[in-house]
């Protein structure tokens, strides 16, 4: 049970972290589009 939890919480911590980065690429890329499209 204890292993299982750990298991557990390894993966939500996992899936925190790959969410952390989707969403920072997601953002720099809306940036950088953003900012293209000002300086055109």
């Amino acid at each position: 049970m204890c292993f299982l939890k750990n298991v557990m919480f390894k993966n939500v911590l996992l899936k925190n972290v790959l969410l952390k980065k989707c969403v920072i690429q997601n953002v720099y890329r809306l940036k950088s589009v953003l900012f293209k499209n000002h300086v055109i």
